[in-house]
């Protein structure tokens, strides 16, 4: 290694931007490396120093180095939570592998542990947690074509593993648009759990897309393991705020449905529509008929949602003979949120 390869290398670690573009201009070799197998690019990445990192991957420093203990830059990166460095290599090509996903998560784990402990504050749990999902995603999304082509596949576990793992992607926003075809195939398979899964998947991404039309469309298909699998897609966007006011039909329809799912999870849909302030009073007298259902799951969601409408929507009286039949209730929990629901109810006459 020349002196100016050294001092590229330590002005990499330094941070030192000044210094990189002198030794680079002194015909430092961009990737020396070190008595380790550590160039200049690995050094900084390790530091979190952006600039110098964004420099050396534009002086075309190898992204995929292997340093010490064979960690890459985005390794040495994300191992130490810089991640912005990471958010750059990976606009430059950069790539996640299993190794660097299983020591994350196993920092997530020891954090966990130690936060219960009190050693750790919780904050810097969610940080790194936030951090790993982060990181999954992009995975997800680096191997995208390589999962919509395992949809194809003759062999019925790996197929499998392509459903969850195109599931995973579209929960985590990941732009699965070309999956749709070849997942609007599946709905109709004889298999009912590849069709639920399926209709997870399509309906995830209709909804991060705000594609209602289409979202609409598949809850239409009449078919159960479909809606099943896709009722959680209403919950999800309710929940992140997202106006869901064009399904309203659908979520009143699915208050009748057969499926305790379906039922309990279009309560909760529109307990959150509500508590956005999106206007769910058309769908009171349904509710409230849910409040005799057979399932106490179901009662006592449908309470939560006359709650919620009652907190931040309009008056429910209409519902208050149906809420105060609960008082007798066989489940304690549906006891507790029917006698909350008629408190709100009571406050909002004051």
């Amino acid at each position: 290694m020349t002196n100016a390869d050294e001092q590229l290398r330590k002005a990499a670690s330094d941070g030192n931007l000044s210094g990189v573009i002198e030794a680079l201009i002194g015909g430092a070799d961009v990737n020396a490396r070190g008595q380790f197998g550590d160039t200049a690019l690995n050094e900084a990445a390790e530091y979190g120093h952006i600039e110098v990192v964004k420099h050396l991957v534009e002086s075309g420093a190898d992204i995929h180095n292997k340093g010490g203990a064979d960690k890459t830059p985005i390794m040495n990166a994300a191992f130490a939570g810089h991640v912005p460095v990471v958010r750059l290599l990976l606009e430059h090509g950069a790539t996640i592998n299993n190794d660097l996903l299983s020591s994350v998560q196993l920092k997530v784990s020891i954090l966990e542990e130690n936060a219960e402990a009190g050693m750790v504050r919780p904050e810097a749990v969610d940080a790194w947690k936030g951090f790993l999902n982060f990181l999954i995603a992009a995975r997800l999304k680096q191997d995208l074509p390589e999962i919509i082509e395992g949809l194809s596949a003759q062999d019925a576990e790996e197929k499998k593993n392509a459903l969850e793992r195109i599931e995973s992607a579209a929960n985590r926003g990941v732009d699965i648009s070309a999956a749709v075809s070849r997942l609007s195939e599946m709905i109709s398979d004889e298999d009912a759990e590849t069709r639920g899964a399926a209709g997870a998947a399509l309906s995830m991404h209709y909804a991060r897309s705000q594609d209602w039309d289409r979202l609409r469309e598949l809850f239409g298909t009449g078919d159960q393991e479909v809606k099943i699998g896709a009722i959680p897609s209403l919950v999800y966007s309710a929940r992140d705020k997202l106006d869901v006011s064009p399904m309203l039909s659908t979520m009143v329809n699915l208050l009748s449905e057969s499926s305790l799912n379906l039922r309990h999870d279009a309560a909760i849909t529109l307990g959150y529509a509500a508590t956005n302030g999106i206007d769910v009073s058309s769908a009171i007298p349904q509710i409230t008929n849910l409040l005799s259902d057979v399932e106490s799951d179901a009662r006592k969601m449908a309470a939560w949602a006359l709650y919620r409408i009652a907190k931040y929507i309009c008056d429910i009286s209409a519902s208050v003979p149906a809420l105060q039949s609960l008082a007798s209730d066989e489940d304690e929990g549906v006891r507790e949120m029917a006698a909350e629901a008629l408190t709100m109810n009571e406050s909002r006459q004051v």
